[in-house]
């Protein structure tokens, strides 16, 4: 695996885990390992193993669809508030 391979997935593993709380269990629980080790890589501070990394890769291609960021729930409310705040 290239050093840039393994750096794009962790970033997808991050922002799949960041979209909704409770992922980082949820992606330990689907590959049959700890919160710990998800944050770990997540982190950095662990590296997944080849085996590992094929797991999540595919996970991630199962799990393509993402649900709306909280960051992007607060801007659609931003824009809505300053339509808002133009109407009146």
């Amino acid at each position: 695996m290239a050093p840039l391979e393994y750096d794009d997935l962790r970033k997808q593993l991050r922002e799949w885990c960041d979209a909704e709380h409770g992922r980082q269990k949820q992606i330990a629980d689907m590959l049959g390992v700890s919160k710990q080790l998800v944050s770990m890589w997540l982190s950095g501070r662990r590296i997944m193993s080849v085996p590992e990394w094929l797991k999540i890769q595919s996970v991630m291609k199962r799990n393509k669809t993402r649900r709306p960021r909280k960051s992007d729930n607060a801007r659609k409310k931003a824009i809505g508030e300053e339509q808002e705040a133009t109407r009146k």
